[in-house]
């Protein structure tokens, strides 16, 4: 039950997050081009906002909207926080907005993702405490809700509030809109390394910062998503052989303390490969309770991680019902495989130093 369960709970978990995220990434980018760091996709590492002053001065490239990012502490809580210019986030990325508008993050205010906000119990209009580095606990009042993405954290301040809060300024992603007609290829001007005044040629200056198109990023977030959701799968496998050998080791017991009952069947009359039998009917009915209620359970603990862990409250269970088919089948045969060794030394058991077993 154990082992199932946690199969089906991770992999429909995986599966479901990788649905919510692709979802929340379909039509959210509307950049020409997007600058973060090569080796890090998805983390939360930075760079200098030196870096898109450069790249503003770049012939070819029309706006440079940035994602600043640092730690706070939201309602006493450490977290990550991100800070954008309001009036040019909306022509790079679509933010939606469940309540309230982006127009109104301005001084004091701030921007809360729906898990965010259902986590906390909070709404627009209400109040939360927001510590910066530099100007301390202060209220903040909340502006809007919008759908959780994974391009942004859990709150928003903006550019202003937050050069005020933090000595160290850091960018987690520079958006770029390009001039019309612009050639977007590697041979392209705008990207090829050897060009002068090039995105590349600029980036070249600083470590590890990469420029992908937004097709090819939102691409690469799903493959890092894909691969995850495969590994861990590859991973929580181990724990079903952990458990196949739980109900040999349990067959076996029973075999040792059935010894007396098995030498008594043997003598009226029961044959070995009726023994062998008995022991794999047993083990299908084990089996078969086991799958049932593995799958019950592991769904049930599914639907409850998507709920409170995936960072998309409305984000709901996908499920294959041939994956969970199939899982159940292996299950079921592979716990009547590890009783066939049970099975066969019940069928060698001594009949007459059975019976005299006490």
């Amino acid at each position: 039950i154990v082992g199932l369960a946690t199969v089906v709970a991770a992999s429909t978990y995986a599966t479901s997050w990788q649905a919510a995220t692709s979802d929340a990434l379909t039509g959210s980018v509307h950049a020409d081009l997007i600058v973060r760091h090569a080796t890090a996709v998805g983390q939360e590492s930075t760079f200098d906002p030196k870096v898109a002053a450069d790249l503003r001065r770049v012939d070819g490239v029309r706006q440079v909207v940035e994602v600043r990012t640092g730690r706070a502490r939201v309602q006493g809580a450490e977290t990550a926080i991100d800070a954008v210019d309001p009036d040019a986030l909306g022509q790079v990325l679509e933010l939606r907005l469940r309540t309230g508008s982006l127009a109104g993050l301005r001084h004091a205010t701030v921007l809360v993702s729906a898990g965010q906000a259902r986590r906390h119990a909070l709404e627009v209009g209400d109040t939360m405490t927001v510590e910066l580095p530099r100007t301390g606990p202060a209220p903040y009042r909340i502006a809007g809700v919008y759908d959780d993405t994974p391009l942004l954290a859990g709150y928003l301040l903006d550019l202003g509030t937050y050069a005020a809060g933090y000595a160290r300024q850091r960018t987690t992603a520079a958006y770029l809109l390009t001039k019309p007609g612009v050639d977007l290829s590697d041979q392209g001007p705008l990207l090829r390394g050897d060009g002068t005044g090039s995105v590349s040629r600029v980036l070249k200056r600083y470590q590890n910062l990469g420029v992908r198109t937004v097709g090819d990023y939102v691409a690469n977030l799903r493959e890092e998503a894909a691969f995850r959701s495969t590994l861990l799968q590859g991973l929580v496998w181990f724990v079903t052989l952990i458990a196949l050998l739980g109900v040999a080791n349990t067959q076996a017991l029973s075999v040792i303390e059935r010894t007396r009952e098995i030498g008594l069947l043997r003598a009226i009359g029961m044959r070995p490969r009726q023994v062998a039998r008995m022991l794999r009917a047993e083990t299908l009915v084990v089996g078969l309770l086991g799958t049932t209620l593995g799958l019950l359970a592991g769904m049930a603990a599914a639907w409850l991680a998507v709920r409170a862990l995936s960072g998309f409250p409305g984000a709901g269970l996908v499920t294959s019902a041939s994956g969970l088919l199939g899982t159940a089948l292996v299950a079921v045969v592979a716990s009547v495989l590890a009783a066939r060794v049970t099975a066969r030394h019940a069928t060698r058991i001594n009949v007459l130093r059975a019976i005299a077993t006490e």
